[in-house]
């Protein structure tokens, strides 16, 4: 009896800006869910780093995903390289590579940007994946070089674009460049996602089609982030609090630390530990040493996916401290927030960018004014207080994980996303 073929997977090209990534831990885990969907997955990205740069090591190594990168040429500084190899690149490829040196170098479609040979080398590894059904760029500017890729004609794939925050939460100076840069992205793109109604606000500022919008919060698995009640400490009279998140102006922490200090003055044993790593790293030591609180408030670096799951169940409270810095940017949604709710942890946030869409006040956690520390600290306080409400809190919030955010909650939208 003959045997009736198997049908070729589709295949899905991720393009990312650079891979892996410390923080970008949603982008590991979108090819993960996808490969499991049976799609058959390439990720292209213009800076190919080594796993050592990624949280997430095991999941690299168990699903080889440093096997299914696309090769991305770099862009020689020097110019006259840059033509020289250009023109290599495009002999080599043949007709194909030689039509888009020609094309990507119209000033009229591409400007600067085409004259510089940088639409050229940003495209090319197009050629090499024309064949894909569905192209999914993560970020606004990962979308830019896709969207030059359908206008040059190298592929005719369906293209969803994602924006995750810096890409869209720009500062009202720079709305103008911003919608300039994204109107090939708005116009050739099929959707546009968004995790929070404050993305969704920033896009439409910038111009983006309302009917191309789509909800699809970045998830996580549940199963990863569990506390069990023996994780926890039993007995211990320090009260221990945890930050996640890189050590920038937006993530605000330096308010977190001032929180703590108020609890600490208040005759509390608080341990603060903060998981980052970041320009601002001095600015927070010199503080904690001027303030004398060595021996409360750690900075830990960064740490991989497993040591920070370890933090979270030994913590009490987690505190979510992104908060609108001077330029406007805000966090675009907060995927570490869910991470913490989904391991029982109450949250106490600011009430800034997407964060309130990401846990419900009152139940999963409390949200707060922004730049009000002294409510912020009455919050923590009243949980650390409180073990049974801070209990409760903790099973409302790893509830309302499972129900929105969990990779199987979020499959049916996922699967939505590329049904064209």
């Amino acid at each position: 009896m003959q045997q009736t073929p198997k049908s070729k997977p589709k295949s899905l090209l991720l393009i990312t800006d650079r891979f892996p990534v410390y923080s970008e831990t949603f982008v590991v885990l979108h090819a993960i869910d996808m490969l499991h969907e049976g799609y058959d997955v390439k990720i292209l990205c213009r800076e190919p780093q080594s796993s050592q740069h990624s949280s997430q090591q095991s999941l690299l190594e168990d699903h080889r995903l440093m096997e299914r990168l696309v090769p991305s040429p770099p862009m020689p500084k020097s110019y006259l390289l840059r033509i020289a190899t250009a023109l290599v690149l495009a002999t080599r490829s043949g007709l194909r590579g030689v039509k888009l040196l020609l094309r990507s170098l119209n000033p009229r479609r591409f400007g600067k940007q085409g004259l510089n040979l940088w639409v050229f080398f940003q495209t090319f590894p197009f050629l090499e994946a024309s064949f894909v059904d569905v192209i999914h760029a993560h970020f606004g500017l990962s979308g830019v070089r896709a969207a030059w890729a359908k206008r040059l004609g190298l592929t005719e794939a369906p293209l969803v674009v994602t924006f995750h925050g810096f890409d869209a939460n720009v500062a009202a100076a720079e709305i103008p460049a911003h919608r300039k840069l994204y109107r090939e992205v708005f116009a050739l793109a099929d959707r546009l996602t968004v995790g929070t109604d404050f993305m969704a606000r920033c896009l439409l500022e910038l111009g983006a089609p309302l009917e191309k919008i789509s909800f699809w919060p970045m998830g996580v698995d549940p199963k990863l982030f569990q506390s069990h009640p023996s994780s926890k400490p039993e007995g211990s009279q320090v009260m221990r609090l945890l930050s996640v998140g890189r050590l920038v102006p937006f993530k605000n922490h330096i308010e977190g630390i001032r929180a703590a200090e108020l609890l600490v003055k208040k005759g509390y044993p608080i341990r603060y530990d903060i998981i980052g790593e970041g320009p601002l790293r001095g600015k927070l030591e010199a503080y904690i040493h001027d303030h004398q609180l060595g021996q409360h408030v750690f900075l830990l670096g960064k740490k991989s996916q497993e040591d920070i799951l370890l933090q979270m169940q030994k913590a009490q409270v987690f505190l979510m401290t992104s908060s609108t810095d001077e330029n406007g940017r805000a966090e675009g949604q907060g995927v570490v927030t869910l991470e913490a709710q989904a391991s029982r942890l109450p949250v106490v946030a600011f009430r800034s960018g997407g964060v309130p869409d990401t846990m419900i006040d009152g139940v999963t956690g409390y949200l707060v004014p922004p730049g009000d520390v002294e409510t912020y600290a009455k919050h923590i306080e009243w949980l650390l207080r409180n073990e049974k409400w801070r209990q409760k809190l903790g099973d409302h919030a790893r509830k309302f994980v499972l129900e929105r955010f969990s990779k199987e909650a979020l499959k049916p939208r996922l699967r939505e996303l590329y049904q064209f």
